[in-house]
């Protein structure tokens, strides 16, 4: 690793500190915008340190791919927030799709990385899809939630819980986009025999 590459994950670190030490203070309960708009806010954020700060791309583009879809094994958080739902802490109207698409995602991902098909290829690509559109839905919804029953979330404004849209749900979502770029990336020609 080059001295420019390790600084990728000391900020991938700095980031998750200051995102438990925001949602500790309680700043999720004091932001002038709904809390879920913290997602495309540090996905585009991230974009452009990923764009902008030396090593962090090659970082990124030297990840094994596999970890990315291991990343993806914290959305069996969807177990968490059905159970949430059924203690009435989350909103039917999210906790259902978002712990069911969640979970659907998550043991796609445990049955990529136990077949071997965590690799580029169509399963890959297929879950890779299935994935996006899950946690894209899942913000979607959390954003309507706040408007129409901001009670039913307010598990999201606390931690453990409010690190979702400050760090891993963002986090997703790149991980998404570097593996539609692995898939896109044209694999290096094979030699004439």
């Amino acid at each position: 690793m080059t001295s420019s590459t390790r600084l990728a994950p000391i900020l991938l670190f700095l980031w998750g500190a200051a995102a438990i030490a925001a949602v500790a203070s309680g700043l999720l309960t004091s932001l002038p915008f709904p809390p879920p708009l913290l997602v495309p806010i540090t996905v585009v954020l991230a974009i452009l340190a990923i764009l902008m700060v030396p090593g962090v791309a090659a970082w990124i583009g030297g990840l094994d791919i596999r970890a990315l879809v291991a990343l993806h094994l914290v959305r069996f958080i969807g177990g968490y927030f059905l159970w949430l739902c059924t203690q009435g802490r989350l909103v039917e109207s999210f906790a259902l799709p978002a712990g069911i698409g969640d979970l659907i995602v998550a043991v796609g991902a445990l049955g990529l990385l136990l077949t071997g098909y965590a690799r580029p290829g169509r399963p890959l690509l297929w879950w890779n899809i299935l994935g996006t559109l899950d946690i894209l839905m899942v913000v979607a919804n959390a954003l309507r939630a706040f408007f129409t029953a901001p009670e039913g979330i307010t598990e999201f404004f606390h931690l453990p819980l409010g690190l979702l849209p400050t760090y891993i749900v963002p986090l997703i979502i790149l991980s998404h986009l570097a593996i539609f770029v692995r898939l896109l990336r044209p694999l290096p020609p094979t030699p004439s025999p």
